[in-house]
């Protein structure tokens, strides 16, 4: 048995007498007593609070913007506030790096406590910030400083909480398992925009500007105590190393050199539809308000609907990443394979049709033993 850990994703490999070396899981269900559906559950929840406080932030932007930014035109004002949202997207990979490792030594469950804990800070940072005609220059950097803690947050709390699903599945339902942290990243969108939504139809506009955008950040604070009660059942899935075993070889060493090809292949493949995701639902919506000049309630809406689709669409993405396209990659392998095994001796001129029969027996047996290992890809 070897394992191989990389920015908190460890993959166990054993030797399987049907399969070779076969991919299986750290933990199974069986030995933590939970079903399926409750670590599900209890893992992307807790995911799900903390992207809608990491989200939140981008339904009041223009009114951020407005209070933040009072001398630059209302076009700038817009601008500066969504460029402090773009900046948790720039530590979010340092965050993944740094929490990662801390997870591949402390613990997933420790490292997703830490993010919880971070993000309702930076929550409690934006709710209690004074604005620039209190406090000048610091209340902008305040935001600053808040998101930037919510972006390393949100980078550390994805990979240890994919890992976690990854974990706790069993060979065949590992990719279902691990498209429910996407799915939850959706439902954090969801719950933000109806937040949002609550806020701008309950209360005046005025409302809204003067006190009403710090409730959404209030209400994300209880993300801390909320998402630890949640998931305080969940066993730990890292296992621990053997007295006198070797530490695992470094994880940001690894990503770059080892595993240098996948780190490019998968950022680029993440990049497209991360892209897009957030700028359906989070740019649109407040573009749509400033320049389309359409209400807020309208604009909100529309990033409840993309959200919805994300949320439906990556779990059954998941199911065919598990089932369909490893059994369609096999058994397509395996008929072009006997296709050709057979022409080659059925268009011979001294081929008889014994030997065609015989060819095509052996061609439908692969075809089959093929087919077997689909289900320990």
């Amino acid at each position: 048995m070897r394992e191989i850990y990389f920015f908190s994703y460890m993959i166990t490999y054993v030797d399987s007498p049907s399969c070779g070396a076969r991919i299986v899981s750290t933990l199974a269900l069986s030995q933590s007593g939970l079903t399926k559906t409750r670590v599900i559950t209890a893992t992307t929840i807790g995911t799900a609070l903390e992207f809608y406080d990491f989200t939140i932030y981008s339904f009041f932007a223009i009114q951020i913007g407005q209070l933040f930014f009072p001398g630059a035109s209302a076009v700038n004002q817009f601008l500066l506030s969504i460029g402090v949202f773009g900046v948790g997207f720039v530590v979010r990979p340092l965050g993944g790096v740094v929490i990662g490792a801390y997870a591949d030594r402390a613990g997933r469950k420790n490292a997703m406590v830490l993010t919880i804990m971070l993000m309702a800070l930076s929550c409690a940072m934006i709710a209690c910030a004074p604005t620039y005609a209190v406090a000048g220059l610091a209340a902008p950097l305040i935001v600053l400083v808040a998101r930037l803690i919510q972006g390393f947050a949100a980078g550390g709390e994805f990979g240890p909480g994919t890992t976690l699903l990854v974990e706790y599945a069993t060979d065949s339902t590992r990719a279902f398992f691990a498209s429910w942290n996407f799915a939850a990243t959706a439902a954090g969108l969801v719950l933000g925009a109806l937040v949002a939504t609550l806020v701008n139809v309950l209360l005046p506009k005025h409302a809204v500007l003067e006190w009403g955008w710090r409730i959404p950040f209030v209400l994300g604070i209880v993300a801390a105590p909320a998402g630890m009660l949640i998931r305080r059942r969940l066993e730990e899935t890292l296992t621990e190393r053997k007295p006198g075993e070797a530490a695992p070889r470094g994880a940001l060493k690894a990503a770059l050199t080892t595993h240098l090809k996948l780190t490019i292949l998968g950022t680029f493949a993440e990049l497209g539809g991360s892209v897009s995701v957030y700028i359906t639902a989070f740019f649109l919506p407040s573009h749509a308000v400033r320049a389309l000049h359409l209400s807020s309630t309208s604009a909100v809406i529309s990033g409840i609907v993309s959200s919805l689709a994300l949320f439906v669409a990556a779990p059954l993405a998941g199911m065919l990443a598990g089932i369909a396209i490893p059994a369609t990659r096999a058994r397509d392998f395996a008929r072009r394979d006997a296709a050709r095994r057979i022409s080659g001796v059925c268009i011979s001129e001294r081929a008889s049709v014994d030997d065609c029969a015989l060819h095509r027996v052996r061609a439908a047996r692969r075809v089959r033993i093929w087919a077997d290992r689909a289900r320990c890809w």
